[in-house]
């Protein structure tokens, strides 16, 4: 199995008109966000299903396939990342993140990132230094400070992550990183987790769990 197999046979596979609207969704023409992005035109199931045939494929063929010009071929080289980051070994894992952000002006659209950095990205965070997320919420690239953004998932959905979390936040908050709705999606997240930690807290003290309105005002509807 190589690269090149991988990229014909996601070739053989699509479409022009699922292409097409692929480019439209993406935000492809002229002074959109997606300018010049180039889509095969395949559906996510097939996608998945044809990459799954490549999984053990080595990092160099993996960093061809991230220069590729095809949307899809770049999306099937992050899943594959992502499938080897989480199963392989801390050096592996190191080598992933490596070759990761050497190639993250490849990573150019959001699902790209939104795929593969909570993974790759988020993955060192739990652990390792902040100093990459600082740089990437200071980067003058709309995609690597969404990066940053979606990366800190990985500590929202951390137990015992809440402090780490908020210091995160405020920096990413003070560099000017707020993207669109990636922002407000993840606010609310850290929000609903928030308020669904402090009220299993205080049932586990036998107090009373608030309703649902309470919990989640902002998603239910009501305001508070």
């Amino acid at each position: 199995m190589t690269g090149a197999a991988l990229k014909r046979e996601l070739k053989a596979a699509g479409t022009p008109e699922r292409a097409a609207g692929a480019a439209r969704y993406f935000k492809t023409g002229k002074g959109e966000y997606g300018e010049g992005d180039v889509f095969i035109g395949i559906s996510a199931p097939v996608l998945r299903k044809i990459e799954a045939r490549y999984w053990t494929l080595s990092l160099d063929e993996l960093q061809m396939l991230l220069e590729a010009k095809e949307h899809e071929v770049r999306i099937a080289a992050l899943e594959i990342l992502v499938h080897q980051h989480k199963r392989g070994a801390e050096k592996l894992r190191r080598q992933i993140l490596k070759l990761y952000m050497r190639n993250t002006r490849f990573i150019n659209n959001w699902d790209l990132v939104d795929c593969s950095c909570r993974e790759i990205v988020g993955g060192h965070l739990k652990t390792g230094s902040r100093t990459l997320l600082t740089r990437l919420a200071k980067s003058k690239s709309l995609w690597e400070r969404r990066i940053a953004m979606v990366s800190t998932m990985a500590l929202v959905w951390t137990r015992c992550a809440w402090r780490r979390y908020c210091s995160t936040i405020g920096t990413i908050s003070f560099t000017k990183l707020w993207v669109g709705c990636c922002a407000n999606w993840e606010t609310r997240t850290a929000q609903c987790c928030w308020a669904f930690s402090e009220n299993t807290t205080n049932a586990c003290r036998g107090r009373r769990y608030g309703t649902r309105s309470s919990i989640f005002p902002r998603l239910s509807g009501r305001r508070s």
